[in-house]
């Protein structure tokens, strides 16, 4: 069922073509619209120099590894060694700490 005017935007053409389902309903007939992109009408866009230096960033970022790897590989060899020591103070002091950035604040 085509329903005029939605999904259509100034500057998009609009197509419809029916779509027939096979197997159980096969009796059954869809419409889809679908929308194509106008003609450009000589619009242009230009982005400041913030933005330009963001997308940069984000292309450098997504360059590097999500981890360090060879802080990852001293980890482990200290581990199968038995030379890698907690200290259990500073783990409950990190615990403590994100839960108090978790807890909701009270209205007063």
């Amino acid at each position: 069922m085509a329903i005029d005017g939605v999904g259509s935007k100034p500057g998009t053409a609009v197509s419809d073509r029916t779509v027939i389902r096979s197997g159980k309903g096969a009796n059954q007939q869809a419409t889809a619209t679908t929308t194509s992109p106008a003609k450009p009408n000589g619009d242009q866009v230009s982005l400041t120099g913030a933005v330009q230096q963001l997308q940069s960033l984000e292309a450098s970022l997504a360059s590097l590894p999500a981890y360090d790897a060879g802080k990852v590989r001293d980890l482990k060899i200290s581990l199968k060694n038995g030379e890698y020591q907690t200290n259990p103070y500073r783990i409950a002091d990190k615990i403590i700490a994100m839960e108090q950035g978790l807890a909701p604040t009270s209205a007063k």
